[in-house]
């Protein structure tokens, strides 16, 4: 992907975050669903969930990342608009590994972000920088 250095910016230690338009394009999210599922399934997942905040970005970018996460065979249980406590209890309550929540949180309006679930916590560190990978490699 031609925009790789600018996505190797964005992926933070406990997110994936960056300007909406300029950094989270649907050809960027969609490749962050793919790599995501990638991660997902190589750790036996098959089921996940997805909710998003109120930002007007926010439907776009779910968007792309449910067909990037559908591409990979992951099935998506699309939650709605909900808070980032809520998607956490999706994963105990729907009983699921994995989950993507959308949200800018505290970020300025132009900002938007990805948190991704992982056994009912956050993914963090060496795990977010392994999706990164995932999309450097092509693989």
């Amino acid at each position: 992907m031609s925009g790789l250095k600018v996505l190797a910016d964005i992926f933070r230690e406990y997110d994936i975050r960056g300007d909406a338009d300029q950094e989270l394009t649907d050809n960027a999210v969609e490749a962050i669903g793919r790599a995501y599922g990638t991660w997902l399934r190589r750790k036996g997942v098959s089921r996940a969930s997805i909710g998003g905040d109120v930002r007007l970005s926010t439907e776009r970018i779910r968007a792309a990342v449910t067909r990037g996460l559908l591409a990979t065979g992951i099935d998506v249980i699309d939650i709605g608009v909900v808070t980032t406590p809520l998607l956490y209890w999706s994963l105990r309550r729907l009983e699921l590994k994995g989950g993507v929540m959308i949200t800018g949180s505290h970020s300025p309006p132009n900002m938007n972000g990805l948190n991704l679930g992982w056994d009912k916590r956050t993914l963090w560190g060496e795990e977010v920088q392994g999706v990164r990978r995932v999309i450097a490699a092509d693989d």
